[in-house]
């Protein structure tokens, strides 16, 4: 028994170490504000390993470029679309950055809650979630291991550059935009579970390589009958169990094919996010592997309004 409780007491001893060694940091650029830090990239290179910098309400944008270095930091900041929302601050201004690095030093980072135009990713094991963003660019200088993105509302796409990277998860977000939506080469392997892709482009929606690609709502209304992917067997893809608003590949049967926007989710009614919920008899009930339903409010990581 005191071989346990001692035991006990150097576990709780350790925990208090690492609760005391991370440090949580204001920033805020709003002239006038007591803050740790005015200057975000200031506050990134002063902070350390596992620190946690909140990066608060300003209606004044974050522009230049900012670089994330150290392993397993943490930024986050308020959310977006704020004032169409219920139950989000009083503040209603995001936090707008305009170019967001996290280095190949920084491991296990966690991005959340911002408005970021541009986003470079080179390190592994990176979480971004709950944020509005344009662009994400994967391994644009590095070779990352995996990535982990959701929960985003992305304006442009996902590009990852020469196929860099072994393992990602890219899942519960909403794309709307005018581009095609996720680029990788042959050598990557990406997971894209649970997305919305609402798109207008005259193209591909997804040119990937290798991808398990299910239980996703995809829709172009640019073409309805431009493919949304290359059916090439070559390309090596899984499709699978997801509501496809355009004419049947037959190389992918599995999916529920050729039905109207209108009546798979609530989109003319609804606002910038929730027009994504399921109405009624929507077809993506129970769609999904599994007899899930083919929807970004689902899974273990729900999406969330405003962030």
């Amino acid at each position: 028994m005191k071989k346990y409780t001692a035991i006990f007491i150097i576990a709780c001893l350790f925990a208090g170490t690492l609760l005391q060694a991370q440090t949580r940091i204001r920033v805020n650029n709003t002239p006038g504000v007591d803050a740790d830090y005015s200057d975000l990239q200031e506050a990134i290179t002063n902070a350390g390993e596992g620190d946690i910098i909140y990066i608060e309400s300003s209606g004044i944008p974050y522009n230049g470029s900012y670089h994330v270095d150290e392993p397993y930091m943490t930024l986050i900041g308020p959310g977006y679309f704020l004032s169409m929302n219920d139950s989000t601050q009083a503040n209603k201004s995001p936090v707008k950055i305009e170019n967001l690095y996290v280095d190949e030093t920084a491991t296990g980072t966690t991005i959340m809650g911002l408005m970021i135009d541009e986003m470079y990713v080179d390190a592994g094991n990176v979480n971004i979630t709950r944020n509005h963003i344009y662009r994400v660019n994967v391994c644009h200088s590095s070779s990352a291991t995996d990535l982990n993105l959701y929960c985003n509302y992305i304006t442009y796409m996902v590009y990852v550059y020469d196929g860099k990277i072994s393992s990602g998860g890219i899942y519960n977000n909403i794309f709307k935009t005018n581009q095609r939506a996720i680029s990788s080469g042959e050598n990557s392997s990406l997971n894209i579970y649970n997305n919305v892709f609402d798109v207008y482009y005259g193209g591909t929606v997804l040119d990937v390589r290798n991808a398990n690609i299910k239980n996703n709502i995809i829709y172009n209304s640019f073409y309805s009958y431009e493919p949304f992917i290359d059916a090439n067997p070559a390309n090596g893809n899984n499709v699978a169990y997801n509501v496809i608003c355009q004419p049947e590949l037959t190389q992918f049967p599995n999916n529920v094919w050729d039905v109207a926007i209108e009546d798979v989710i609530v989109y003319t009614t609804g606002g910038s996010e929730k027009k994504y919920i399921l109405p009624d008899g929507s077809p993506a009930i129970g769609a999904g592997e599994n007899g899930v339903d083919c929807v970004i409010f689902g899974t273990n990581t729900p999406y969330v309004f405003s962030g």
